[in-house]
C-alpha cells in the first residue's frame, strides 16, 4: 500500500428528525413520547399517556349521576365501574359488614369470622347472636342452714352464649369483657311451716368473693316464698359472680329443685 492516504465523504446527521426511520416534524407533537409504529418499520409519535380516570379504557365513561359511589372491580373482572359500596371485608372475607347481602333487603350485618354477630333489621330490632348471656338453675332440692349465707349449685345451663358460666365446679359466672351486666336471681324456697316476724329469706349476689347486694321476701303465712334479685353491676374482664341464699328461721331450709335461677345479660 501506498503511503497515499484514501479518503472519505462522511455525512454526519445531527438531528433525530434527520434519521430515516423516524417523525418528519414536531410541529402539533408537543408533550408526545415515540413508539415503534404498529408495521414495525420506524417510529412515531404517540400520546403517552391519559390525564383523566375516564380517559382509560377499563374504567366508566362518565361521571354524571354517580355522586357518592366508589370504584370496583366489575362481576365480570374486566373492568372498573361505579357502585355504591354495600360491604366492607377483611381480605379473607370472613369478617364484614354489609348492608345489602340479598337484593333491597335493608338490613345490616356484621360477621365475625364467618359468624353473624350483629343484625339490624329493617323494623330496627337489633340481634346480637353473640353478646355474653347465660341462664342456669338448680336440678337437686338445696338445704340452706339457717343463719349462714349458702352457695346456692347451678349446675344446669339453659344457656351460655359465651361459655362464661361454670355449672360444674364453682357455679360462678366469669365476664370475659368489661362492662355493664344486667344480674337477676331467683330463690325459691320451700318447707316454711312457721311464719315469724324475723322469717326474712334472702338471696344475695356475691362479686369477687365479696357481698354486692340482696334480695329480700317475708313469710307472711305457711307457704312457699321467693326472694328477688334485679340489678346492674359493672364488671372488669375476669371478674366473678356467685349466688347465695340466706335465711334465719332456725332450722333447715330448703330451695325448690329446678327453680332457683340466675340469669345474666351484657348490656353494653
Amino acid at each position: 500500500m501506498s503511503g497515499r492516504k484514501a479518503g472519505s465523504l462522511i455525512s454526519v446527521i445531527k438531528t433525530f428528525l434527520g434519521l430515516t426511520d423516524t417523525p418528519s416534524s414536531y410541529a402539533g407533537q408537543g408533550g408526545k413520547a415515540i413508539k415503534v409504529n404498529s408495521g414495525a418499520t420506524a417510529l412515531e409519535f404517540v400520546t403517552a399517556w391519559v390525564s383523566t380516570f375516564l380517559g382509560l379504557t377499563d374504567t366508566p365513561a362518565s361521571f354524571a349521576g354517580q355522586a357518592g359511589k366508589a370504584s370496583r372491580v366489575n362481576s365480570g373482572e374486566t373492568a372498573l365501574e361505579f357502585s355504591h359500596p354495600a360491604k366492607i371485608q377483611d381480605a379473607a372475607g370472613v369478617t364484614k359488614v354489609d348492608v345489602e347481602e340479598s337484593a333491597a333487603e335493608k338490613i345490616v350485618r356484621m360477621d365475625v369470622d364467618s359468624v353473624e354477630a350483629f343484625k339490624l333489621n329493617a323494623d330496627g330490632i337489633l340481634d346480637l347472636a353473640k353478646q355474653s348471656a347465660i341462664r342456669t338453675k338448680n336440678t337437686n332440692e338445696l338445704t340452706i342452714p339457717t343463719g349462714t349465707w349458702t352457695k346456692v349449685t347451678l349446675d344446669l345451663e339453659d344457656f351460655d352464649v359465651q361459655n362464661e358460666f361454670d355449672s360444674v365446679t364453682n357455679y360462678r359466672f366469669t365476664a370475659k369483657k368489661a362492662g355493664k351486666y344486667s344480674i337477676s336471681l331467683w330463690a325459691n324456697w320451700d318447707g316454711i311451716v312457721s311464719p315469724a316476724a324475723n322469717n326474712a329469706y334472702r338471696v344475695g349476689l356475691w362479686k369477687n368473693d365479696a357481698y354486692d347486694s340482696q334480695g329480700i321476701s317475708h313469710a307472711s303465712q305457711v307457704m312457699a316464698i321467693s326472694a328477688v334479685l334485679v340489678s346492674i353491676v359493672s364488671l372488669a374482664a375476669n371478674d366473678f359472680l356467685d349466688m347465695y341464699a340466706y335465711h334465719a328461721t332456725g332450722t333447715n331450709r330448703y330451695l325448690y329443685a329446678g327453680f332457683s335461677f340466675m340469669a345474666i345479660h351484657k348490656l353494653s
